[in-house]
């Protein structure tokens, strides 16, 4: 919620001036600021997607969390970290061991194919 008043606040700097003058401007404000929190929750989705799988389970989860701050209705983010606490039910030391990421590297090259 905080995060989303501080995209906000970037746009309506950016947008400053005419937009309190103009309907349309002021539109185009917030489509602007609704755009920039999107890209916001992307990247944080994407950076969690990125420690979880070099096995950073407590980071990519904090990234999760930032991204759901931004934006709380995400599916996307919601799936990811609920996928990534499955995982840290099973290491609960917040991380995995180069070892198991070359067990699952392994099984998944032996998926057979239909």
């Amino acid at each position: 919620w905080n995060l989303a008043f501080t995209a906000g606040n970037i746009s309506q700097n950016h947008c400053h001036g005419n937009a309190a003058a103009s309907h349309t401007l002021g539109i185009a404000c917030l489509l602007k600021s609704s755009i920039l929190l999107r890209r916001y929750t992307l990247a944080r989705n994407n950076l969690g997607l990125l420690l979880f799988r070099w096995g950073r389970l407590e980071e990519a989860q904090e990234q999760y969390l930032q991204a759901l701050q931004a934006e709380p209705d995400s599916e996307l983010v919601r799936n990811n970290l609920a996928i990534l606490q499955q995982a840290m039910k099973s290491h609960p030391g917040g991380t995995v061991t180069e070892k198991e990421k070359k067990k699952r590297k392994k099984k998944k090259k032996e998926v057979p194919l239909p």
